[in-house]
């Protein structure tokens, strides 16, 4: 398996602590990934390596995100389109009535799944991806094309790619 560290998004979202005024909505702070060399969206797309990965995530503080973005190493790249370095994109989550997916993962279940679409709103491509455990804990994400107005529902095509995915 490929290993490699890509940052689509360098934004990190915050809620402050509500005030004696009431809360306060979540607020962005951008950081700064100037120092990371860039990658291509064609390069990304042919990294066959990023479909199926492992993925951890971590909860940190604030003060301490751009110092661990500013220690990335010269092997994490930043994904640049036209010089822009900061992409935004719409998900959309499916379920079972029942809440299959989401009961499977919070009962850490390994056959566990995720079916989503995915609006890139900069470039207007959307996708329907399912994401499944694969071996030793890794990520396993495969995705169609998929029509921007079809993204709060799955169509029949739709239907079809997550049963066989799953």
């Amino acid at each position: 398996m490929m290993t490699s560290t890509t940052i689509s998004t360098m934004t990190v979202s915050t809620s402050p602590a509500a005030s004696s005024a009431g809360s306060q909505a979540p607020t962005s702070v951008p950081l700064s990934a100037d120092h990371l060399a860039p990658t291509s969206l064609a390069e990304l797309n042919s990294a066959a390596g990023l479909l199926t990965r492992v993925d951890r995530k971590y909860l940190v503080p604030l003060e301490r995100a751009q110092e661990l973005v500013g220690g990335l190493t010269s092997d994490a790249r930043v994904l640049d389109i036209d010089g822009r370095r900061r992409f935004s994109y719409a998900s959309t989550y499916f379920d079972t009535p029942g809440l299959e997916a989401f009961m499977l993962t919070a009962r850490k279940r390994r056959r566990r799944f995720k079916v989503r679409t995915r609006t890139y709103l900069d470039s207007g491509l959307c996708f329907l991806e399912v994401k499944t455990r694969g071996a030793r804990g890794t990520t396993v994400k495969r995705r169609m094309g998929y029509h921007p107005d079809d993204a709060s529902r799955l169509t029949g095509p739709g239907r079809a790619f997550v049963a066989a995915c799953l």
